[in-house]
């Protein structure tokens, strides 16, 4: 859990208050991702009357499998942080507004600290831009080495289209 005492910042409205952190995500139970070093959590929060505004940046370097060759990629990712917390009244209001509930004087913000993460993560993650992968066939590293499967194999169903390519554009196809 990621607590932000409010009880300051409800009283002043208008007026922003800095939240800084270095927090320890290592044990958020996602097995997506894992996190080498604390995330660096940078916030301003703002209060508009009974809403708290949250708007900052959240910075951390994961570890993930590449999704090229599997081995362990780590990266660098900086993810924009915005969100607006409000007091828990009734259920019609949660139901009708994207805004985040909150209750007391405390706010958990892990939850979109996390989401601010994942949505800023890549499509692709590679543990470099010339990943070569694993072998189609035995699975083998090729970043590590070259292995023994016949590279020359083709699905017979393209063979005609490999021929034709030949034809057009010389053996170097």
């Amino acid at each position: 859990m990621i607590q932000v005492n409010i009880e300051t910042i409800k009283d002043n409205e208008g007026k922003a208050f800095l939240f800084q952190k270095e927090a320890d995500l290592s044990n958020t139970g996602t097995e997506e991702i894992s996190f080498s070093v604390p995330v660096n959590i940078k916030i301003e929060f703002t209060s508009s009357g009974k809403n708290i505004q949250a708007e900052g940046s959240v910075e951390a370097v994961i570890q993930r499998p590449c999704d090229r060759c599997l081995s362990q990629a780590e990266f660098f990712v900086e993810a924009p942080f915005k969100e607006t917390y409000f007091p828990v009244v009734t259920i019609q209001e949660i139901l009708q507004d994207e805004w985040i509930p909150f209750k007391n004087e405390v706010i958990d913000i892990e939850p979109e600290v996390l989401k601010s993460l994942f949505m800023a993560l890549p499509m692709k993650i590679l543990c470099d831009q010339n990943c070569q992968g694993l072998c189609p066939s035995c699975g083998q590293n090729l970043n590590i080495g070259k292995c023994a499967c016949n590279q020359e194999e083709i699905d017979p169903r393209l063979a005609e289209l490999r021929e034709f390519i030949k034809d057009r554009h010389g053996e170097k196809f």
